[in-house]
């Protein structure tokens, strides 16, 4: 009996010995649990790649940035001159304007005459009709006004002619009773043959006007001074050009509508004699 009790105390002692070193234990491996801890876990924000036009333009604004002058150093001279300097658009837009003649007025350019002047189509698309504006112009072309190439000679440049425009030929046309009563000056193959018969009654301020036309296959150029409401005023203006020219070979003839809308328009507001 007593070897038994003597026993069940001794394994009470073990167990209870076992059961507080298993305690200490426990706590020991907590501790050290504790201490020797992971390390805490780095979130990174994952950024995405930029596409590269966006990259291409940050780099082209950085390098502006970079080749932009700074603030109180002077400019490059090649930059004043880029800034002060007109472009060759600018330039060549003020040119063209400088060419361009303004409604009524045109200004003579080097090397042009009369006749090319005449023959233009912004003019009157003929060079036949030198004379229309040789008499709107009297003042400025009367001591030019001389031999028998005149009309293709060289006029002064700069010059300023008066021009007749089609679209005011055609509202006093408009706005007048029809004449078509012409003297006929004379006619010739040539138009050398009549210039200076023309030069001389445009200075004298008769309406002179140039036409052609062709007769059983010929050509012939007519000098012509219109327009009148009858015979019987052509008739008298055709006396005077007679004494002018001191020849007796002029007559009256009743023109065409056409030439009537043609020239009468032009010559109504030149000069008369």
């Amino acid at each position: 009996m007593k070897m038994r009790k003597a026993m069940k105390i001794l394994s009470a002692i073990v167990i209870v010995s076992f059961t507080f070193v298993s305690v200490l234990l426990g706590c020991s491996k907590e501790e050290d649990h504790q201490v020797v801890s992971k390390p805490p876990k780095v979130v990174k924000h994952i950024i995405k790649p930029q596409p590269k036009r966006v990259v291409q333009e940050a780099k082209q604004k950085k390098e502006q940035a970079a080749q932009a002058p700074k603030p109180g150093l002077e400019l490059s001279v090649a930059s004043v001159e880029q800034k002060t300097l007109p472009s060759k658009k600018v330039q060549e837009k003020k040119q063209a304007r400088a060419e361009t003649h303004e409604p009524g007025q045109y200004i003579v350019k080097k090397d042009e005459t009369l006749s090319s002047i005449a023959r233009r189509k912004d003019v009157y698309g003929d060079p036949l009709k030198w004379p229309i504006i040789c008499l709107s112009n009297l003042e400025k072309l009367a001591d030019l006004a001389s031999g028998e190439d005149f009309p293709h000679r060289e006029l002064p440049e700069g010059i300023k002619l008066k021009i007749i425009s089609r679209v005011s030929a055609k509202e006093s046309i408009a706005k007048s009773t029809p004449k078509y009563w012409v003297v006929n000056v004379l006619s010739a193959k040539t138009e050398r043959d009549i210039i200076a018969h023309a030069l001389k009654l445009l200075k004298k301020g008769y309406p002179v006007y140039i036409t052609s036309t062709q007769v059983k296959g010929k050509q012939w150029i007519r000098l012509r001074v219109g327009f009148f409401k009858t015979k019987k005023e052509a008739d008298a203006v055709g006396k005077d050009i007679q004494r002018v020219l001191n020849f007796g070979q002029t007559w009256s003839t009743k023109a065409k509508r056409e030439e009537f809308e043609e020239f009468a328009g032009l010559l109504s507001q030149g000069k008369g004699p």
